[in-house]
């Protein structure tokens, strides 16, 4: 009797402890164990199975225009007034590109898409046209291309060489204030195939400077002279050559003379592939 009564009392001390123990415990388990909703809300630990995807795997992939070629370089002829050239694209995503603005860097250059949006594997054009207008030698110009696909616009660029018909070296003469009013020399050279003649020559400051012609050979090469009454003052002015070119544009030409205070430098002509934008 007396062993039926201990182990009785052994049994109640054992589910009280463990009923304290059960109360104690605040860990998603035994909250789970405690209340059947709360197991359904409980977090469960990341196995393999449940392991976070990757990044990539929930973000979309990226969509991208993929140009032919985003440098192109074209010559002119003399008698040209504007260049065209087109930069064929295509959408390689897999979502569609919106361009949101088509903007070049320079006023004598305009460029347009041939639509707005592109679907994926659509192709497509940006047409540019270049007014040449006075510019000779290398021009280089871009066109930014903002979309939607992307924070940084893609960039495109047109290199143009337009050549001159008359060319006047150096096309700037300098004197020093208070220097010797010495004569100094612009060379003008006819670069095209057929003869130009100089047909007048005037300057915009002719009581203080004189400007003779001398003609070296006659359609291809000329001399001119340019000598200041006085080099007391500062002073600025232009001379200007007319030709009979059968080209508009290359019928006149300028070079420009000064007095300073003090005489720049020629800059360092920029090593080979040095541009900017």
């Amino acid at each position: 009797m007396k062993l039926a009564l201990t182990a009785s009392f052994a049994l109640a001390a054992a589910a009280g402890i463990a009923a304290v123990f059960i109360a104690r415990d605040t860990s998603p388990v035994a909250a789970s164990a405690q209340d059947p909703a709360a197991a359904a809300a409980a977090p469960r630990p990341a196995g393999p199975e449940r392991a976070a995807a990757p990044e990539a795997a929930r973000l979309p992939l990226p969509t991208d225009l993929k140009f032919e070629s985003s440098d192109q370089s074209k010559s002119a002829k003399p008698e040209d007034e504007e260049i065209d050239v087109q930069f064929q694209f295509i959408n390689d995503g897999d979502q569609p590109v919106v361009i949101r603005e088509v903007e070049s860097t320079c006023g004598c250059l305009k460029a347009s898409a041939d639509r707005k949006t592109y679907p994926p594997g659509e192709a497509g054009t940006i047409e540019a046209t270049f007014k040449l207008g006075s510019f000779t030698g290398t021009q280089q110009k871009w066109v930014r291309i903002h979309t939607t696909n992307r924070v940084e616009p893609y960039r495109l660029s047109l290199s143009v060489t337009i050549p001159d018909v008359v060319v006047m070296e150096p096309d700037l003469v300098q004197w020093q204030i208070g220097e010797k009013p010495v004569p100094q020399k612009i060379k003008v050279t006819v670069v095209q195939d057929d003869p130009v003649n100089i047909t007048d020559i005037s300057n915009t400051r002719p009581h203080n400077m004189t400007v003779e012609k001398k003609v070296i050979k006659e359609g291809r090469e000329y001399e001119l002279t340019l000598t200041p009454n006085t080099t007391d003052e500062p002073m600025l002015g232009v001379v200007r050559i007319t030709t009979d070119c059968p080209i508009l544009k290359h019928q006149r030409k300028l070079a420009f003379f000064s007095i300073v205070k003090e005489k720049k430098q020629p800059k360092a002509e920029a090593g080979a592939g040095e541009k900017s934008e």
